[in-house]
């Protein structure tokens, strides 16, 4: 109706995430839509034939992707592989929504998803130099606590050939810390966190340090 914009900011006080926010262009007020959403909200797309949104926020380093819909306005989770999602996008008929997934276990592609199925289609394959995309890992995420008991998020990448789940043996455990005080590790594909893991068998634990 032209008579708002909906904004990701971190405006207001107290305010510590990027919020979904609609901005009314007549009294400048600003109306929180992911108020109970503790995370950063990273992209959001509307269409323009519905009012639906769809939005992304970043949980832990990782995407997550919920559909609003205009009218009933309740949001709805889409659930979807673990990644980073870009480039979100309806379709015409605002049946599907189109988007890039950067998998942890696969290097960013184009995917469509169907809204009301929730079937997900992948349309491109990247080159993996040679490699086979099977024997790819795919990371847990854990948590551990730091010294004065605060919860710090992780990825843990486990070998397949691993025997550390009772049968006795241990492998070498490579930790990799992120670059920058307010950097993040992000579950995006990497060709040498998978070698690590699958030439050389070690186990990978990437951390998002606390800062």
């Amino acid at each position: 109706d032209s008579k708002s914009v909906l904004i990701a900011t971190d405006a207001g006080k107290g305010t510590e995430f990027r919020r979904l926010m609609r901005l009314d262009l007549a009294t400048r007020k600003y109306e929180s839509l992911t108020e109970d959403i503790a995370w950063d909200v990273s992209g959001l797309t509307v269409d323009p034939e519905s009012g639906s949104v769809a939005v992304t926020v970043n949980e832990d380093g990782a995407s997550r992707l919920y559909l609003m819909p205009r009218e009933t306005r309740p949001r709805q989770e889409l659930k979807l592989p673990l990644g980073i999602i870009s480039g979100l996008e309806f379709s015409p008929d605002g049946q599907k929504l189109g988007f890039t997934l950067s998998r942890p276990d696969a290097p960013a592609d184009a995917y469509s998803l169907n809204l009301k199925s929730g079937e997900l289609t992948r349309w491109t394959f990247s080159e993996v130099g040679g490699l086979n995309p099977a024997n790819f890992v795919t990371p847990a995420r854990i948590q551990f606590r730091s010294l004065d008991g605060r919860m710090i998020p992780a990825y843990y990448f486990k070998p397949r050939a691993s025997t550390a789940d009772g049968a006795g043996g241990k492998v070498p455990v490579y930790i990799s810390i992120h670059g920058g005080p307010e950097s993040q590790y992000q579950p995006f594909f990497s060709p040498i966190i998978q070698f690590y893991v699958n030439e050389l068998g070690l186990a990978v634990i990437c951390p998002n340090v606390r800062g």
